[in-house]
């Protein structure tokens, strides 16, 4: 049997699969078959492994932890790693002397992040902007609106939540009084790599400042260097009240955080919140290791973006029937296809040709170019190549 036809047999077929692509191992910007064959990744796990796969600092990283310290749980005793991660994260996140907890997940993340905001600010209400996936969870599954599939079937989900469109006007309607925080992406993730308006943001921030309204600014997707800056919130001047963290936090291992102002993590009391696997010290010590090799990267990210925007817009030139327009912001680009169908078709001639791609939008029309953060330059000419000769078979 192969590992499609075993998966079968033992897991749940709730989840769903881009490919039936079987994969060995994986090494930088490439994964390998188990017949051997090197498939570009720009798809990196769904935007988690920035650092490329299994870089040699993580791995080291993550082994010498190992040898220490595989599990204590935070809420038990005190170790350094996920000390030391918070003090990393603390001197880039973009809220000033920030707090952190520190989660397995995105979804769990998000799930912090409205819990702080309800408690602290003693309001039930949360609005969230329309296009946005925040996660799978109840809470975050009930702020997410990319796609109306995530939420059949499941009922009444959290009370108290309204979804707006992103404009100033839409959210002040939906103010009742009792709205505890706004929670956004500033560039959707699952919504098709598309980045909201610079000139709404600003006033959104304003508007929450005046209101008594926390603003929740999810970074789950366009943090870590995925826009070419280590936020996305650098790139709109922004300093938001909460934040959710995950994906290319640490490279692969299961970590996520919620940032807090230290005012509203003051007000967050003990037990209020909590967790067995809160800070890792495996997945931190890759943490820490990923920031480094970030930090070092963000030099080159204007070189790659000017790359990449360039190489889309000569794909789009030569293939009208294929490609309408790419949008996003810095390195974090969409392409968006004439339908869902051409884009799927556009995924799999891709695939024969060794690019991995995965898909986004409402009907799945934007090809989601989540290459590693760490990708070189020639590694992502070679991409565009490949997608090139992928598109000229359409």
């Amino acid at each position: 049997m192969n590992l499609v036809e075993r998966s079968d047999r033992v897991l749940s077929r709730v989840l769903s699969h881009f490919t039936e692509l079987e994969i060995e191992r994986g090494s930088g910007s490439y994964l390998y078959g188990l017949d051997g064959k090197a498939y570009l990744d720009f798809a990196s796990g769904i935007a988690v492994t920035g650092t490329g796969h299994c870089h040699p600092e993580v791995v080291r990283a993550a082994m010498e932890q190992l040898k220490k310290l595989i599990h204590n749980c935070a809420g038990v005793t005190y170790a350094s790693a996920n000390i030391e991660l918070a003090e990393k994260l603390q001197k880039i996140v973009p809220i000033k002397d920030a707090r952190f907890f520190l989660t397995q997940s995105g979804s769990e993340a998000v799930e912090g992040a409205l819990k702080a905001a309800k408690y602290v600010s003693g309001k039930s209400g949360i609005i969230a902007l329309q296009g946005g996936f925040h996660g799978r969870t109840m809470g975050a599954l009930s702020v997410t609106t990319s796609k109306k599939s995530y939420t059949d079937g499941y009922g009444e989900l959290l009370p108290h939540t309204f979804i707006a469109a992103p404009d100033l006007d839409s959210v002040a309607k939906l103010n009742n009084g009792n709205i505890a925080a706004v929670i956004t992406e500033l560039v959707r993730g699952e919504g098709g790599y598309s980045a909201l308006d610079r000139e709404f943001i600003r006033q959104l921030r304003a508007y929450c400042s005046e209101k008594n309204i926390y603003l929740i600014i999810d970074e789950v997707q366009s943090g870590f260097g995925r826009t070419g800056k280590m936020f996305a919130a650098e790139w709109f001047d922004l300093e938001p009240d909460i934040m959710s963290l995950a994906k290319g936090i640490a490279s692969g291992f299961p970590l996520g955080a919620v940032v807090l102002k230290k005012a509203i993590s003051d007000a967050w009391k003990p037990s209020a919140h909590g967790g067995t696997y809160t800070g890792n010290p495996v997945a931190c010590a890759a943490g820490v290791a990923t920031l480094d090799i970030l930090t070092g990267e963000l030099p080159r990210m204007p070189a790659k973006i000017k790359a990449v925007e360039e190489a889309c817009d000569r794909l789009i030139a030569k293939y009208p029937r294929v490609f309408i327009r790419r949008q996003g912001l810095g390195y974090m680009i969409g392409l968006v296809c004439a339908s869902g169908g051409i884009c799927g078709a556009l995924r799999q001639a891709a695939l024969a040709q060794g690019l991995l791609l995965i898909s986004s939008g409402s009907g799945g029309e934007v090809v989601r170019l989540a290459y590693p953060v760490t990708a070189s330059i020639p590694e992502l000419e070679k991409g565009f190549a490949l997608l090139d000769r992928a598109a000229g078979e359409l």
